[in-house]
This record gives C-alpha cells, structure tokens and sequence, in this order.
C-alpha cells in the first residue's frame, strides 16, 4: 500500500486519455442510479393516486390475533442521540414528500379529477 503514489504517477501518463471516458461512464452511472430510483417512487406515487382513498384503521379496529402481535419498539433500547437523529431524518422525509407532492400534483391525473392540459401533457412526458 506504500507505493501506491508512485504506481498512480507511472499510469497517469497511459490513463490520461481515458479520463473523459471515465468522467463520462461516471456521470452516465449516477445518472442510471437515479433514474432507477425515480422509477421506483414514482411507481409508488402512481399506484397511490389511481387507487380510491381509505382511511386509516385505528389499533382498535386491528384485529391481534397471537400471530398478528406488534413487534417490541426497536427503539427502546437506543441511544437518545440515535432517536434524535432517527425523528430528524423522518422530519426531513416528510417534508420532501410534501413538497414533491405539491410539484407533481397539477401535472398528474388522480382518480375523480377531470384530466386537464397540464395531466395530458405531463403523461405525455412521463
């Protein structure tokens, strides 16, 4: 591991050709990433705005038979820093679920609402 810088400085030379290849299968890379992820929420989001809403069931109405038991809270036993970060992160999520919401709704058709210019453009697009 100690002649790593020479081994790099002896192929910088025969590699530097290559680099806008490498830059470009980089950035074509994380561009694969994130098309595959938006695939997936948006998948979610469509699935979410075609089926009819229902509302939650309260603890009550759920029936808890002996193999429908909650699991213990996973968080009883961590850290109060760990719990702290944890609701931060669930905080941050929700917020950038409400706001992406509020960018795709008017380009998205919903079950109930009429398709206007901006649904047929946006399926069109999407």
């Amino acid at each position: 591991m100690g002649n790593i810088g020479p081994v790099l400085r002896f192929g910088a030379q025969y590699l530097r050709r290559y680099w806008p290849r490498f830059v470009t299968g980089l950035v074509l890379g994380i561009l694969f990433g994130l098309t595959t992820a938006s695939f997936v929420w948006a998948t979610k989001v469509m699935i979410g705005r075609m089926t009819p809403e229902t509302t939650q069931a309260t603890p009550a109405e759920i029936n808890l038979s002996p193999t429908n038991t909650p699991a213990p809270a996973v968080t009883s036993g961590m850290k109060t820093e760990a719990r702290a970060i944890k609701l931060k992160l669930a905080g941050l999520k929700a917020k950038a679920e409400v706001v992406t919401n509020e960018f795709v709704d008017p380009w998205l058709p919903k079950m109930g609402r009429p398709i206007d210019w901006r649904q047929f453009l946006g399926g069109l697009l999407f």
